[in-house]
């Protein structure tokens, strides 16, 4: 169990404080409202930013948001990376040489891999079974205590190190 332990803090904790840390830092410094633990959800609702234009920024926020904004939206964003991620390195890892690539490149190819974005995101919202397959996970609530409780501390800490005091929640 202390190995489990470990091994779930290392492969599933760590990557989820850093990526929940850069995430809240970066939608802080673009000046998006992000709600923290004890904010309500109205509040938040009042205070979303308007629509802006769709950047490689807005995009991963969005689909950040999209996904709920907490801890499931955290998971099921990092899985949707990793599957895309994974998805295109395997796409292009299938061509030989540059000149198979150049000779095999079509509108079909990029057709496939929006369609496979596409269904990733029904991956995404089911990391809970996908993580399973890529990791060594032996018992899942162990797992689970160490991303959450990664998310957690990373929620709290953004906001100690960026907000004013008299902006800080209470």
């Amino acid at each position: 169990m202390l190995k489990e332990a470990f091994i779930a803090t290392l492969y599933g904790g760590v990557p989820v404080f850093l990526f929940t840390c850069g995430l809240l830092y970066w939608a802080k410094q673009k000046g998006y409202r992000v709600r923290y633990r004890n904010d309500k959800k109205s509040e938040f609702e009042e205070h979303k930013p308007e629509t802006k234009r769709l950047s490689a920024e807005g995009i991963v926020l969005n689909k950040w948001l999209t996904f709920g904004g907490g801890y499931y939206g955290m998971m099921a964003l990092l899985t949707y990376l990793h599957v895309e991620v994974s998805d295109i390195i395997g796409a292009f890892a299938n061509f030989e040489s540059i000149q198979h690539f150049i000779d095999q490149i079509s509108i079909g190819f990029f057709i496939g891999l929006i369609v496979e974005a596409f269904k990733n995101i029904i991956v995404a919202f089911l990391w809970f079974q996908y993580w399973g397959d890529i990791l060594p996970i032996n018992n899942g609530w162990v797992w689970l205590a160490a991303t959450y409780g990664a998310f957690m501390i990373a929620e709290e800490l953004i906001p100690q190190a960026l907000l004013p005091k008299s902006e800080e929640p209470t």
